[in-house]
């Protein structure tokens, strides 16, 4: 998987990831699978620590972090104080997977349209035309497919705004779509990009006149139609539409108003 460059020197990728050279000294690369933080000297990469959980979080003291949110899905269980389950349908799964990078898994119940959907309860703090979300995510769905980005509302329908990284079955190839809505209607744009079975780095910016994609460091097809019209919150799901389920592996989530 290709590592991911982020704002302010910051890269992210895999501890089997090559971290890069040609940087500038002070710049930072954190482990998405181990949470281990590393800081090149101009010389070495030299692994450090958080100096602080606000640090951590995304935010440096001293400088004015625009709702800065990261969550690394890591620990015995998920952190119900920030995310909010209630609107997934009863018989899903989701928990901790107890695998190499395997992140928070969510596995949605068999029956027809059915979702496991986590989301944050309505707090609606990033800007419709001025935000980014990274993820590292994983989905192979053979019937359903899975949503990863920000939304209004959770359900992702024609009349809740939304803008996120979408992998569906219906699209031929498992194609990679950026969805989104401005309230009245839902559309979607290739990406160029096809998923498979393996973890990558997804990177969706909102401006004020598109919904700009990045896939594992390279620049996707930009989205100009039907953008978010409001703010919204974080959303993250696997459904179904045949009877079937489908599962979402994801071990890395950041969310940051530009």
């Amino acid at each position: 998987m290709a590592i991911e460059y982020l704002d302010g020197s910051r890269i992210i990728g895999l501890s089997t990831d090559a971290k890069p050279t040609d940087i500038v000294s002070g710049s930072e690369f954190i482990e998405t699978d181990t949470g281990s933080r590393y800081i090149h000297n101009g010389t070495a990469w030299i692994q450090d620590t958080f100096e602080s959980m606000r640090e951590s979080l995304g935010s440096s003291v001293g400088g004015k972090k625009g709702q800065h949110f990261v969550e690394w899905f890591t620990g015995a269980a998920l952190r119900t104080d920030t995310w909010n389950l209630g609107n997934s349908h009863a018989g899903y799964t989701i928990e901790m997977d107890d695998s190499v990078n395997g992140g928070l898994k969510l596995i949605n119940n068999a029956v027809h349209t059915e979702t496991a959907v986590i989301d944050f309860d309505d707090i609606r703090q990033y800007n419709q035309t001025a935000n980014a979300v990274v993820s590292v995510f994983k989905s192979a769905p053979t019937s359903g497919g899975v949503m990863v980005g920000l939304g209004e509302d959770w359900e992702n329908q024609n009349n809740y705004d939304s803008a996120t990284m979408q992998v569906d079955a219906g699209y031929a190839g498992m194609a990679v779509q950026t969805l989104s809505s401005d309230g009245t209607s839902q559309t979607t744009t290739a990406t160029g990009f096809s998923a498979d079975a393996n973890l990558h780095v997804y990177k969706l910016e909102c401006t004020s006149t598109a919904l700009n994609p990045t896939i594992d460091g390279v620049t996707r097809t930009t989205k100009t139609t039907n953008r978010p019209t409001v703010k919204m919150q974080p959303v993250i799901k696997a459904y179904s539409y045949s009877g079937n389920t489908t599962q979402l592996n994801i071990n890395y989530y950041e969310a940051y108003n530009t």
